[in-house]
């Protein structure tokens, strides 16, 4: 068994690798631009990359990558490959999720998946600790994190709506008797 991971360059491949690895399981880490010789080059932008990474391979960790996703998941179903992990986003729980940029991506990944031969199996996650970390500095002095997005999310419902969870890019004051996710 071979598990190709892409994103090799990003945090979430980093230490799904180093896990795999740890447990004697076979990795070949993908990027669109490797840096390391151990890493095959799968551009998930340029098809004519695909059959050398998935060459031997019988599971795929994928980022959501719309563009060619068609032409992956067929390449992958040739290649043998007997499942797909996606990593998609909560952002497709969203009431709004087809008119989000964001939400759109990983939908459209998703569907393709899910009409693809090869099974699947998606994650969606909400955020990453790690990248909460990575704004507290900037959220830290400015009370806010620098990063671009939209006006923040509220975090208290108003006439008897649930509360919606704040945004990665909300304050991160709480105030008082505020709900957090």
């Amino acid at each position: 068994m071979t598990v190709l991971v892409t994103g090799g360059r990003g945090a979430v491949a980093r230490a799904l690798i180093g896990l795999l690895r740890e447990r004697g399981i076979a990795v070949r880490a993908a990027s669109s631009r490797p840096e390391d010789p151990d890493t095959v080059r799968c551009d998930l932008t340029d098809p004519s990359t695909f059959a050398a990474a998935l060459k031997g391979v019988t599971s795929v960790l994928l980022y959501a990558e719309p563009s060619h996703i068609g032409a992956f998941a067929e390449e992958a179903a040739g290649a043998g490959v007997e499942h797909i992990v996606l990593l998609s986003s909560s952002a497709v729980l969203a009431p709004d999720a087809a008119d989000s940029p964001v939400a759109r991506t990983h939908l459209d990944v998703e569907n393709a998946l899910t009409a693809s031969a090869v099974p699947a199996t998606t994650l969606r996650p909400g955020s990453f600790a790690s990248n909460a970390l990575a704004w507290s500095r900037t959220c830290g002095r400015a009370g806010r994190s620098a990063c671009p997005s939209p006006a923040p999310t509220a975090t208290r419902s108003t006439r008897g709506t649930s509360p919606r969870p704040p945004s990665p890019c909300s304050p991160i004051r709480a105030s008082a008797g505020a709900r957090t996710p």
